[in-house]
């Protein structure tokens, strides 16, 4: 640490001085190191669910009070690749199945959905079917291989 020398009368007294250039090291070195440890939270990326395998779960019987349950297969196209959403062998688009949950949704509150999904089906198809669940305000979703 510098000191400076100041003379009052006959006696001279040593006063501290700061030692700025070293001071600003020491500021830069902490913001580097604060800029490289920091994390910032991910708010979005992958979509992590795990689809059911064909055999992996019991398969239980079907109780009588869920008569509202909607039950949405999505395959797979075989020629383009692309998603199909079928309800009882009929093929909707992802927007004619968001319509038809929405109506679902007023007349049965407490309406069940059953999502489907073949073992080759891409996630981004799943997820069609979830946004058109969420759009319909269907709260009650499971997941069931095909």
């Amino acid at each position: 640490m510098a000191l400076r020398k100041r003379r009052i009368g006959l006696i001279r007294f040593d006063e501290p001085a700061l030692p700025l250039p070293a001071l600003i090291d020491c500021v830069f070195l902490l913001l580097i190191f604060f800029m490289v440890t920091t994390e910032f939270p991910k708010y979005e990326g992958k979509l992590e669910t795990n689809l059911p395998r064909l055999g992996a779960a019991k398969l239980l019987p079907k109780p009588e009070d869920f008569a509202d349950e909607v039950t949405i297969e999505v395959q797979a196209d075989p020629a383009t690749g692309e998603g199909r959403f079928l309800i009882n062998n009929r093929e909707f688009t992802a927007d004619e199945l968001t319509i038809l949950l929405t109506r679902l949704a007023e007349l049965y509150p407490t309406q069940a959905v059953i999502i489907q999904g073949e073992p080759n089906v891409r996630h981004r198809d799943i997820v069609k079917v979830l946004n058109a669940c969420h759009r319909a305000k269907v709260v009650s979703i499971s997941f069931m291989a095909l």
